[in-house]
């Protein structure tokens, strides 16, 4: 919903609209914000995402997904860096500095500590999720590389190497 909002505002400049919605969406991201309970900058969903902890009828942090994203989610912290460096942009463009600056830092602390919590070393991709006991769960998900590429929060030289080894995996499987 924040992205949504925010591109509908910078695409369209309409200010009106901006100025009568801030405040809620604000709210969507400081709500949003909360979740953090370690400091890391990541979003955290409410299900540890432990292997074996999933039960019937609770939904994974990934709506159109059955495995059990959880706890820390590499493609939805993707979609919250995503979401922080536009409500930044909305909050200059209505004039808060305040509000841009504090979404800005939130981008680049969750930035900062996304690529060192989600890398996989011994596949060379980002693992889908983190869970609870700080095990990495890694299933070589192309949508979860792709967008934290894409959205830039991985370098060029640590995404060429994610690349490279997606490359190969799809080689291997044919």
């Amino acid at each position: 919903l924040i992205l949504a909002a925010c591109y509908y505002i910078l695409d369209t400049r309409d200010q009106n609209w901006a100025k009568k919605s801030y405040a809620g969406i604000r709210g969507w991201a400081d709500k949003m914000l909360a979740t953090d309970s370690n400091g890391n900058g990541l979003v955290e969903y409410g299900y540890s995402g432990n292997t074996g902890s999933w039960e019937k009828g609770h939904r994974p942090a990934n709506w159109w997904d059955a495995i059990g994203f959880g706890h820390e989610d590499a493609y939805s912290n993707a979609l919250v860096y995503r979401a922080l460096t536009q409500l930044s942009a909305v909050a200059g463009a209505l004039s808060n500095p305040a509000d841009a600056t504090r979404f800005s830092d939130a981008a680049a602390l969750l930035k900062r500590n996304y690529y060192p919590t989600f890398y996989n070393k011994e596949t060379g991709l980002l693992a889908g999720w983190k869970s609870a006991d700080g095990r990495l769960h890694d299933y070589c998900f192309t949508f979860v590389n792709s967008v934290a590429i894409c959205y830039g929060l991985i370098e060029a030289p640590e995404a060429n190497r994610i690349m490279d080894a997606l490359f190969a995996k799809m080689q291997e499987v044919g």
